[in-house]
C-alpha cells in the first residue's frame, strides 16, 4: 500500500491481516470450549475505515481525472469477486456435504440457488436467516460495495469540511444504532439493513476524512513500530462481553481506538527486519477474511459432541489457513483479478 508521494503504509496492510485473523478466532467460537473473542465483530469497523482510507487514496485522483462511477464499481467488483467467488463455492460443497445436519437448505438445488444470488453479491432474502447464509461473512462486503458506489456517485467530491459534517450526523445516528442494539454486532441480517448502513458509512468516511485531513495530523502522531499496533489491535479484539456496558466499549473503539490505530499505522514508519511480515499480514488478510467460515463450520460438524478437541482443531485450523492463505492469494487470486483487469481494458 504506497501513498502519491511514496509513503509505504505496511503498518496498515499489517492490522488488515491481524484483524482477519481475529475474526477467524471470533468465528471460533462455534467451537465448544474455544476460547471467546467476543469483540472481534468490531474489526468489521476497522475494515471499513481502512477502506475509506485506501479507497480516498487510490482512487480520489483518479475519479477526479473521469475515471466514473461506473469503471470504479468494475475495478472494485474484480478486486473483491474472485476471493468471494472461492469462498461461496467452498461453503457451498461443505453446505451440500452435511445436507440434513442441521442445515437450513432443503436440498442441493435450495443450496445452488442462493450460491448463485451470494456469488453476484445478491443478498438471498426474505426467507433466509442471515443475508448471505451460504457463506456469512460476505454480508460485510455487500455493504463495501454500497458504500464505494455511494462515494464514487459524487461523495468523493467533497472536501474535508463536508465529509466532517457528514461524519457529524452518522455518527450521531451510528450512537443510536450502538444504544440500540447494546453495541455494533450488526449488519448480517436483512432487518438490521438501515443500521448497518450507518455502520459502514460511518467508519468508511471517517477513513477518507482521515486521508483527506492527514497533513494536519500525520507529523503530530508518534511512529511507533507497527508490532506494537499489531498487538494493541489484537487485545482491543479480544475484550469479551461486557454485558449493558458493551454498547460503551464499541463506541470506544468505533470512534476512539480505530481511527487512533490507522493514524498511528499511517504514520508508522518501515522497521528493518519486520517488513516482510507487515507485507505478508496484508497478503493473507482478504483471502483470509473471504475463506475461513465454511472450514469452521465443517469442523464444528465433524467434532460435534466432542468438546475436547475444540480448543487444539480450532488452534490448528487457524495455523493452516493462516499458512495457506498466501499461496492462494499468489496462484488463484491475483492471476484471477489480471485476466479481468486484462478483459476489461480490451472491451
Amino acid at each position: 500500500m504506497t501513498s502519491a508521494v511514496g509513503h509505504k503504509y505496511r503498518a496498515l496492510d499489517a492490522l488488515r491481516g491481524v484483524a482477519a485473523i481475529s475474526i477467524t478466532l471470533g468465528h471460533l467460537q462455534l467451537l465448544d470450549g474455544f476460547p471467546n473473542f467476543f469483540s472481534s465483530y468490531l474489526a468489521v469497523d476497522l475494515f471499513f475505515a481502512l477502506s475509506g482510507f485506501v479507497i480516498a487514496r487510490a482512487y480520489q485522483p483518479r475519479l477526479a481525472d473521469g475515471l466514473g462511477a461506473k469503471r470504479f464499481m468494475l475495478l472494485r467488483a474484480i478486486r473483491l469477486w474472485p476471493l468471494t467467488l472461492l469462498g461461496i463455492l467452498l461453503a457451498a460443497v461443505q453446505t451440500i456435504s452435511f445436507l440434513g445436519l442441521g442445515s437450513e437448505f432443503d436440498g442441493v438445488l435450495d443450496v445452488g440457488m442462493v450460491a448463485v444470488l451470494n456469488g453476484l453479491f445478491i443478498p438471498a432474502i426474505p426467507t433466509r436467516s442471515t443475508l448471505f447464509p451460504i457463506n456469512p461473512p460476505i454480508w460485510s462486503l455487500f455493504y463495501e460495495l454500497l458504500i464505494n458506489l455511494v462515494y464514487a456517485s459524487g461523495l468523493w467530491k467533497l472536501p474535508a469540511r463536508g465529509v466532517g459534517w457528514m461524519l457529524l450526523v452518522a455518527g450521531l445516528c451510528e450512537m443510536l444504532v450502538c444504544v440500540r442494539y447494546n453495541g455494533m454486532s450488526l449488519g448480517f441480517r436483512a432487518p438490521q439493513f438501515p443500521f448497518a448502513m450507518v455502520r459502514v458509512t460511518f467508519s468508511f468516511f471517517l477513513g477518507v476524512f482521515m486521508h483527506q485531513s492527514r497533513a494536519n495530523w500525520m507529523a503530530r502522531i508518534p511512529d511507533l513500530d507497527w508490532r506494537w499496533l499489531a498487538l494493541t489491535t489484537v487485545l482491543l479484539l479480544s475484550v469479551p462481553h461486557l454485558g449493558p456496558g458493551q454498547m460503551l466499549y464499541d463506541a470506544a473503539f468505533v470512534f476512539l481506538f480505530s481511527p487512533m490505530l490507522i493514524m498511528m499505522g499511517a504514520r508508522s514508519v518501515q522497521h528493518t527486519g519486520a517488513r516482510s511480515t507487515a507485507i505478508w499480514l496484508g497478503e493473507i488478510s482478504f483471502p483470509l477474511y473471504a475463506l475461513h467460515y465454511p472450514f469452521i463450520t465443517a469442523m464444528e460438524i465433524i467434532t460435534s459432541g466432542r468438546p475436547i478437541l475444540h480448543l487444539w482443531m480450532g488452534i490448528s485450523l487457524t495455523i493452516m489457513l493462516v499458512l495457506l492463505m498466501r499461496p492462494v492469494a499468489i496462484l488463484y487470486d491475483e492471476p484471477v483479478r489480471r485476466w479481468l483487469e486484462r478483459a476489461i481494458r480490451v472491451s
